[in-house]
């Protein structure tokens, strides 16, 4: 990707009581297109940790349009943290198969307006659980 594509890169860490939680903020540029992006990988000991750094993550948000949320969230569907970010964010999985993706803790979450061409969970080779991927149009 060429440099003049991302036009703001930052690192962001939050809280945990296990290890430090490093996480990416960018702004890319496609087009005449800008996206947010964020990828985020949670993890904690307890419970209200992972809460904690999901709130912090999703307030970075606030007032950015065309936010693509990325990440090995650490979350299945209807926990706490899918639902702190599902008060935000549409879930791509969702959005394209009308259904959650019920025991996958990777997951893509949209700002509204995006649609969702294809969705995918690749179950072998990717890691210790499915790696997933989606096509939107812009």
């Amino acid at each position: 990707m060429p440099n003049e594509w991302v036009t703001f890169l930052q690192r962001v860490f939050t809280y945990s009581d296990q290890e430090h939680i490093g996480s990416a903020q960018a702004q890319i540029t496609v087009g005449n297109h800008i996206f947010n992006v964020f990828v985020n990988h949670p993890a904690g000991e307890e419970k209200q940790t992972t809460i904690y750094q999901q709130q912090q993550m999703v307030s970075r948000t606030e007032g950015l349009s065309n936010v693509i949320f990325i990440g090995d969230f650490n979350f299945c569907p209807y926990s706490i943290e899918y639902n702190v970010t599902v008060a935000v964010f549409e879930d791509s999985w969702m959005l394209r198969c009308g259904t959650v993706a019920e025991n996958n803790i990777d997951h893509i979450f949209l700002s509204s307006g995006f649609t969702v061409l294809d969705a995918q969970y690749v179950e072998e080779g990717q890691s210790d659980h499915p790696a997933y991927w989606i096509r939107i149009q812009i």
